[in-house]
Formats: C-alpha cells, structure tokens, sequence
C-alpha cells in the first residue's frame, strides 16, 4: 500500500510525503507505483527549490515540505498535486491511502 501523508497549517498545504509499495502488480510492472511515482517527481522538478525541501531515502519514500507559504506558486502546485494523487486514490484504493493532519 502506498500511504500518503498531507499536512496542513490552515488552508495551506505545508508537506506531502509518499511512502511504501502499491503491490498492484509484479516488480517492474507496477502501474500504480509508477503513476505515484511518476507524479511526486514530476512535481518535485516544478517547485522552485528556494520554496520547498525535498526529502528522499533509498526506501520509497518522498516528501515536500514547504519553507516559504507565502509564495502562490508554492501554494497552487501543492494543490495541485494533492489533486493529482487524489484523483490516484480514487481510481486505485486498494492501493493507495491518502491521510490528511
């Protein structure tokens, strides 16, 4: 199961983390990993890194945190990624859990 943790301060998202395996099919074949995938790097090369930190480990595992909110570039790209793994979630649940805090 992925799991994919949003946090936010107010309205604001602050940070995204994707975590685990979609196990939706064999190694190397797995769609729904890499359409998680696929969208958290996706992402990650369109913030402007004065704005967010990124965190990466060998184990799969992403996160964004936001260092400046205030910026509205920062702002509308994490909406729309949650919109991104949101509109994932829907189509593969047994593979995806998304919590928000």
């Amino acid at each position: 199961m992925i799991k994919i943790i949003v946090k936010r301060e107010g309205n604001n998202i602050t940070t995204i983390s994707a975590s685990g395996h979609a196990l939706s099919a064999d190694h190397r074949k797995d769609l729904v990993c890499a359409g998680v995938s696929s969208i958290m790097f996706g992402f990650m090369n369109s913030f402007d890194k004065t704005d967010v930190e990124i965190k990466m480990t060998d184990e799969p595992y992403i996160e964004i945190n936001a260092i400046n909110n205030n910026n509205n570039k920062t702002s509308t790209l994490f909406k729309a990624l949650y919109t991104s793994l949101k509109t994932m979630e829907q189509s593969n649940k047994q593979f995806i859990n998304i919590k928000e805090k």
